[in-house]
């Protein structure tokens, strides 16, 4: 008895002609990948994939999905949206709202080191 492979495990060939398709990884729900045509750019779906990309707000975005800088940042974004999570947990939503509030404020100030390090020295459990 064969066994058939996973169609998303591989790629195929464009509908169209134009050679083999180039894949994107998809992470979502459950990670899957979507193949397009480097030459005429055509997007070819599997079903139901169409209702997870509108689901996943990628509709917009699907140029996006080849971009390899722009999935580093989504993987970024949702690593950070998991440590949110989990500070949460620990100090409760009310302070980490406060500590958000002040990281926020000092992202783009000048003397940023200056307070990280008063807060530092406040924070310190030796003195």
């Amino acid at each position: 008895m064969s066994v058939r492979p996973d169609p998303d495990k591989r790629t195929g060939l464009c509908p169209m002609g134009h050679g083999i398709l180039l894949r994107a990884r998809v992470d979502s729900d459950k990670v899957y990948y979507l193949e397009r045509c480097g030459l005429c750019r055509g997007v070819w779906l599997d079903r139901g994939e169409w209702q997870r990309l509108a689901a996943a707000l990628y509709l917009d975005h699907l140029d996006d999905l080849w971009d390899p800088t722009w999935q580093k940042q989504r993987r970024r974004e949702a690593l950070q949206k998991g440590l949110d999570v989990a500070l949460v947990a620990q100090i409760g939503p009310e302070l980490f709202a406060q500590v958000s509030q002040v990281v926020h404020a000092l992202l783009d100030h000048p003397a940023k080191a200056q307070a990280f390090a008063w807060i530092a020295e406040h924070l310190d459990p030796d003195e």
